[in-house]
Parts: C-alpha cells; structure tokens; sequence
C-alpha cells in the first residue's frame, strides 16, 4: 500500500511538473504564434489580391474581411479568410472576388486532410475550377473522388463566403 501510495505522488508530482511546463512555454509562444499567424495571413491577401496597392481590414460583427484598392483608391476586390470542416479536421482557406463576385482565387492555407487524397483539395487543379466563377456557378467543380467530404467542404466554405462577401 506504502509503495502504491508513494509511486502515485512521485506520478501526480511528474503530471503537475509537466503541466507547469507546458503553461510556461505556451505563455512565451502564444504572442510569437499569433504574430507569426498574421503575417502569413498579410503574405496570403498579398498573394491573393495581388493587384492591390492597399488592403484593408473590415468588419461587420463577427464577419472579418479585407478589401483591396488600387493606386486611385479603387475597390478591386475582396477577400476573407475562413474554415470549414473536413474529414480529418479543418481546412482554412482564403477566398477572394471581384466587384462582379467573381471568383479571383483560392489558397488553401492549412489542413490535416489524408496525404493523397484529401489534401488534393490544395492542389491547383482542384483551386483553379472555381476561378472565374460567381457564387451561383461553383456547384459545379466536380468533387475529389475519394475526397468527397474534403472537397464539398471547401466548395460549400466558398460558397458561403462569397455570398457574405457579396452583401457587403
């Protein structure tokens, strides 16, 4: 019983000592990470809103998007950054439009979908059927075989986005 008792606090000690690290480190990381998270969001509305010389951040509630200007200060387009669910977690994508709602481009910005198949939604075959396209026409894309949930998970995202977009 002594020895039970005695390997029980020597764990509950290694468990508490463990935890105490892990809080550590996360607190002088978090601020690094989310530093990080943003410059790869500037980089990506750079890449996707290329044309634009400003991009701006608006929102409307709980909806966060950016639009892009020209040198004129001209809206170009919008984009917005968001999520869905996919079969192996979820897939954060950028979508961004013209003024005519038009899809620009798609950049799939992380995901944990199977390696093969799920993770084809980022390839530029699967992103390149929604240019040009308006929300009503993006039910079209033919869905990933053997990556079906994946892909109408971004298909049904895009969708949603762009509508939201649209009402801005």
């Amino acid at each position: 019983m002594k020895e039970t008792l005695k390997f029980g606090i020597i764990l509950f000690l290694i468990c508490l000592i463990s935890a105490g690290l892990l809080s550590f480190v996360y607190g002088l990381t978090k601020e690094k990470i989310l530093n990080q998270k943003k410059t790869e969001e500037a980089q990506t509305l750079k890449l996707v809103l290329s044309a634009a010389d400003k991009i701006e951040e608006k929102a409307k509630g709980d909806f966060v998007y950016y639009v892009g200007y020209d040198k004129a200060g001209k809206e170009i387009g919008k984009a917005v950054i968001t999520s869905a669910r996919g079969y192996a977690g979820d897939i954060a994508l950028c979508v961004t439009i013209n003024n005519q709602g038009k899809i620009l481009g798609i950049k799939i910005l992380s995901h944990s979908e199977t390696p093969g198949l799920g993770a084809k939604v980022a390839d530029s075959g699967f992103l390149d059927k929604f240019k040009n396209r308006s929300a009503d026409d993006i039910g079209s894309p033919d869905a990933i075989s053997g990556a079906t949930i994946s892909s109408t998970a971004v298909i049904n995202a895009v969708k949603e986005k762009i509508t939201e977009l649209l009402k801005e």
